[in-house]
This record gives C-alpha cells, sequence and structure tokens, in this order.
C-alpha cells in the first residue's frame, strides 16, 4: 500500500511517502519568505559582471538572485536595467542568493510547459515509441509553447493531456500579463510549493491514503483530488497533539538517515560521505566473505548496494555529483548487472538522473538534478564546541523532537513535573533564550527540572512522578 503523509510545522512542512510500511521519498520545506524552487518572479537586472558571466537581478527578495550568462544566454544581449520574467532553479543559501533561469518553465501532472523551445519533447523514461507517435499526432497546443510529456502521462488518455496544456497556456498567459503590468520586481506565479509537486509526482492509481495535520492542507489535497477525478484515495485529518511523523515511526527513520553507515542484509555495507566537490559512497563486503569466492562475494554485494545506494539518495535528496566506488568485479557480466541494476533502481526516482557506465576501476559516476536543500541541510548545522567540521542537531529540531516527547507523556496520563537532559553543546543555546526554549517544547504549563551532560546524545525526557525525585533534583528547576 502507498500512503502519502504531510506534517506542517511552524518553520516547516514536511512530507513523506511510504510504499508497503517502506518510506521511498521525504521532501522538506522552509515555511519562510525566500524564493522557492519553481516559482516565477518578474527581475529586474541590476549588475552584470563579465569576469564570471554572471548577472545579479532584483526578484523582491533581501538578496539579488544569480543568472548565469554563458552559453544560450550569450546571445540574447541581457543588460543592466533589462526586466525579466525568471525562474527560481536553486534556492538561497547562507548569503547567496537564489539561482534563475529566462527560461522558465510551468509544471503539471502530466506534462511541463516551455518558453525556451516551441517543440513536443518526452521524459527520458518513456521508451513506449507508439505512445510518443499517439501524443505527437493528437496533442493540441498554441505555437508559442513547448511542451514536455511527463512519465505520468503514460497510463493518461489525450482528452485529459490535452485539457492540462490548455490550463498550463492559460497560466502562461496570465503570467505575461502579470508581468507587463506590474512595475516592481516580486512573484508572479506559485506552483503551490512542496505540497502540490509531491501530489503531482506521487499520486497515482497505486496511492490509497494520505494524511495531513493541516486542515488548509488537507483542503488543498481535496481540490487536487477532485480536479484530477481521482476517487479511490482516501484523505485523513491528524488530530492527535502527537507530531504525524512521530505517531507512525517516520521520525525515527528520519534520524536514521543522519548515518554515515548503512549495513546490508548480506553483511555488507556502504558509507555515505559527503565532499566539497561530490558525494562519495563505498562499499563495503564487510562479513559478507563466508563462501571464499571473492569474485561471487563481490557481485551479490555490488548487486545488493545498487539497490541502496539508489534508496539512500532518494532519500538524503542526494545531487550534483555523486561516486560510488563498487568492490573490485573482472568478470565482464557482472559488471553490466551491476550497471543495470543501478540504472533500474533510479528508474523511479523522480528527479533527473544520469547514470554513466563503470569506469575501469569500478566506480559508477552519478549526475542527479539539484532539486532543494539535502535532508541533512534541514535537520543539522555545523558544530562550533570544539573546532571541527562536525554536525550536530539543529536545536530548532531538538525543541520539535522534545515537544512531541511531553506530548505523548502528557497523553498517556497526568504529567506535571518533568526532568529534561540536554547535551552539554546545546546549553549556550538553551541559557541564551531560556524562556523561548521552554515555549518551544510547549512546557509552559509544566515544572521543567533542566541538566545538561556529555553522556546523552542528544537529548532525553522523562516524567517526575515521586517526592523524593523532585528533592533530587530540585538544583535543576527552572
Amino acid at each position: 500500500m502507498k500512503e502519502m503523509f504531510v506534517e506542517k510545522q511552524k518553520e516547516m512542512l514536511r512530507i513523506a511517502v511510504r510504499e508497503d510500511n517502506v518510506i521511498t521519498d521525504i521532501i522538506f520545506e522552509e515555511q519562510k519568505n525566500i524564493a522557492h524552487q519553481g516559482e516565477i518572479y518578474k527581475g529586474i537586472v541590476k549588475s552584470i559582471i563579465p569576469g564570471i558571466k554572471s548577472a545579479f537581478v532584483d526578484i523582491g527578495m533581501d538578496q539579488n538572485a544569480y543568472l548565469y550568462l554563458g552559453g544560450k544566454y550569450e546571445k540574447k544581449g541581457i543588460k543592466k536595467g533589462d526586466e525579466l520574467i525568471v525562474e527560481v532553479v536553486k534556492e538561497e543559501t547562507g548569503n547567496k542568493g537564489a539561482k534563475i533561469t529566462t527560461a522558465f518553465s510551468i509544471q503539471g501532472t502530466y506534462c511541463v510547459l516551455l518558453t525556451d523551445n516551441c517543440g513536443i519533447s518526452f521524459s527520458s523514461k518513456i521508451k513506449d515509441q507508439h505512445l510518443k507517435d499517439k501524443v505527437k499526432r493528437q496533442i493540441i497546443k498554441s505555437d508559442d509553447i513547448g511542451i514536455k510529456i511527463r512519465t505520468n502521462a503514460e497510463f493518461a488518455d489525450m482528452d485529459r493531456i490535452n485539457t492540462e496544456i490548455e490550463s498550463l497556456h492559460a497560466q502562461y498567459l496570465k503570467i505575461l500579463g502579470k508581468s507587463s503590468y506590474t512595475m516592481k520586481p516580486g512573484i508572479l506565479y506559485s506552483d503551490g510549493g512542496a505540497l502540490l509537486h509531491a501530489l503531482r509526482d506521487f499520486v497515482d492509481e497505486d496511492m490509497k491514503v494520505i494524511r495531513a495535520n493541516s486542515e488548509e492542507d488537507l483542503e488543498t489535497i481535496n481540490e487536487f483530488l477532485s480536479e484530477k477525478k481521482v476517487e479511490a484515495l482516501k484523505t485523513a485529518l491528524h488530530k492527535d497533539e502527537v507530531g504525524l511523523f512521530d505517531t507512525y515511526g517516520i521520525e525515527k527513520q528520519i534520524l536514521f538517515l543522519r548515518n554515515s553507515r548503512v549495513n546490508l542484509h548480506c553483511g555488507g555495507y556502504i558509507i555515505i560521505e559527503k565532499t566539497e566537490a561530490m558525494n562519495v559512497i563505498d562499499v563495503n563486503t564487510g562479513k559478507n566473505a563466508s563462501d571464499g569466492f571473492l569474485e561471487k562475494t563481490a557481485y551479490n554485494t555490488n548487486m545488493e548496494a545498487a539497490a541502496m545506494v539508489a534508496k539512500q539518495v532518494r532519500l538524503r535528496n542526494l545531487s550534483g555529483i555523486i561516486v560510488v566506488d563498487f568492490v573490485e568485479m573482472k568478470d565482464n557480466e557482472h559488471r553490466t548487472n551491476v550497471e543495470k541494476q543501478l540504472r533500474r533502481c533510479f528508474s523511479a526516482d523522480k528527479n533527473s538522473v544520469t547514470v554513466f557506465p563503470l569506469t575501469e576501476l569500478n566506480l559508477a559516476q552519478i549526475s542527479r538534478r539539484r532539486r532543494g536543500k539535502m535532508l541533512n541541510e534541514y535537520i543539522e548545522e555545523d558544530c562550533t564546541c570544539c573546532g571541527t567540521k562536525g554536525k550536530i542537531l539543529k536545536f530548532s529540531y531538538i525543541c520539535s523532537l522534545i515537544r512531541n516527547d511531553i506530548k505523548k507523556l502528557v497523553k498517556n496520563g497526568m504529567v506535571e513535573n518533568l526532568f529534561i537532559e540536554v547535551n552539554e553543546r546545546y546549553k549556550q543555546y538553551i541559557e541564551e533564550r531560556l524562556e523561548a526554549f521552554v515555549e518551544s517544547i510547549d512546557g509552559s504549563e509544566k515544572q521543567i527540572y533542566l541538566r545538561y551532560s556529555n553522556d546523552i546524545d542528544p537529548y532525553r525526557v522523562k516524567p517526575l512522578l515521586f517526592k523524593n525525585q523532585l528533592a533530587d533534583l530540585e538544583d535543576f528547576k527552572i
């Protein structure tokens, strides 16, 4: 059974897709005033830096967006003061503004409207030539736009596809019209953000239920399903005080994704590490060496590792250049099978992925389009305690976890006194904003006893039920 979970928090929207109780995709979107990927803006060119072939464009945000002027843009003659319609292709990070393109597009469920060409193209995952010929014969589109057919269209009739194209073209004309009468830079179109992206990508005949903890999001979901005439799918509002992800065990799986090591059933394991230039995944046989045949051991380990690599890349949202160092194989058939396994397992990825042939050194090179931040960037931050490059859970995420644990304790009975132990590295965060911390964990109406310890990673919450417990911890009372 395929399910979707949509959890809205104060500063974050989180979406998870689960098939037969196994998480396949996790999507995070920050709920703050930034330019999100896929949004379309009116921009004004503020400056051009010829040395790096770049333009910096005011799109109405705090930081100017970055537009690369190399390649096809060199002939457009973009200059300072020009007004442009642009799409965000990468969100801002730190002190770097969003990356944008003038080749904006509008996503639909079955197709994508393109503005940089007027032709008809198909997702690389569509191999059926009969389908392609049928679409080309029956498609109805305006001459001023291009259309790319998505994989979801394989099981849709042409009337539905053409209806969507008509709707996308009407939206395209609205964007042009709004840009022409809007004087200031600012947003022209939002494609619904992560929620509608997820609905377009993952809702199919296998999806049976969507659960959401927000009435507003549930209304958006039901409107989408009604528009797409999806009737067999159920929706449900999560009313429990305990978080949706926590209730269904998704939170634990997110925390597990912090681990660089992932064990394989065969006894081997993979190590996932990020460098400045790329993500590197190392495959190891580990304990999988019982049969004594090195080639067979390497092959079996690599086949399982290939499937796990595709799974972990999707869950962690790794992107850019990814290099996988497989265990050495000499048999060419084995090498070919491992490469095919890697391609097959990535075929379900909704993102654009290119898998290159294995090198002589058994290295697989993978290119995956950047779409949002990596999962770890949402839940981790640099540790400043010891001057290393280590990572710790973000303080805001720690507060969210503690809040859920408190709600579970309160749900199971009347609890007035709570003992919270937090790792020493978070002491400065808490001491500088103690009142805000207590409020963020919904502890304002409880008596909190707080202690810092290096033996706790990262925290622990337990109820205090007896008077002698309260007396022993009196010094830690807030």
